[in-house]
């Protein structure tokens, strides 16, 4: 219905690009953005991403290089996590969101539960405060050094970062009040991070002999990963339009 949609659900997008190069030198440098809201309630997205490449002669036998991303992204949703989503089928379309006293309109979910059961309404589903944070960073450099003729050196290194922070609060209008959940409004927040590096050398050797083309390689290369990440659900909150941090619950009642 009208109550839960967006109307205007605007978009606007941003690019921007430079190229150029020198007699020793190319380069690329572009931005982009994406501002957009959902067609639901309470639902927006923020994306940013920026893209930087050089390529060097930096003497007669030297050259080197790089590329570095790195792309950025918001989302705030009103979607109730915490919840589950049956009573968005239940509720007939010809029941008002509001009840007589203000508040929004539950849903009788008794036959679905056979027991005394009441359930969020769509709209009061999208009181939730879900943010979700995303960041990548991902990149490599070269290095190339001819040593002798015929035989050059080559360094390589790669690295790639993905960050997420996370969180979803659902306050009690959003929650399905049955005799096996809590009522209590919750907050759940949880991160990760995931970092991996990659370093190669190699030499290589190319000759032509009597018509004959000979060709050798030799390297190593190290790669190291570390990942961690983190949840905790938080319960109970004075005020759920407000007071909504980790600091002010009653109660921590999961983590990992």
């Amino acid at each position: 219905g009208k109550e839960i949609t967006n109307k205007n659900a605007l978009t606007h997008n941003y690019n921007i690009g430079i190229t150029g190069s020198t007699e020793k030198i190319t380069y690329s440098v572009s931005l982009n953005g994406l501002n957009q809201e959902g067609t639901y309630i309470n639902d927006k997205m923020n994306h940013y991403g920026a893209r930087v490449t050089l390529d060097a002669q930096i003497s007669k036998g030297v050259k080197a290089g790089f590329v570095l991303n790195n792309a950025y992204s918001k989302r705030k949703s009103g979607s109730a996590t915490n919840t589950s989503t049956v009573s968005y089928w239940l509720m007939r379309p010809d029941m008002p969101v509001y009840a007589e006293d203000g508040g929004f309109q539950r849903i009788d979910l008794s036959p679905l539960y056979l027991s005394s059961a009441e359930g969020a309404n769509p709209v009061a589903r999208r009181q939730g405060k879900d943010l979700f944070k995303a960041n990548q960073i991902t990149g490599n450099m070269y290095v190339i050094v001819d040593l002798l003729k015929g035989l050059s050196a080559r360094g390589d290194f790669s690295l790639a970062n993905f960050k997420y922070d996370n969180s979803s609060f659902t306050p009690q209008k959003a929650i399905d009040l049955t005799t096996f959940d809590s009522k209590n409004s919750k907050l759940t927040t949880s991160n990760s991070n995931n970092y991996n590096t990659s370093l190669n050398f190699r030499l290589d050797y190319t000759a032509n002999i009597n018509k004959h083309m000979i060709g050798a390689m030799v390297g190593f290369g190290s790669d190291r990963s570390n990942y961690n990440s983190s949840s905790i659900t938080y319960e109970g909150f004075p005020n759920d339009d407000y007071l909504t941090n980790p600091s002010s619950a009653q109660k921590v009642k999961s983590y990992s």
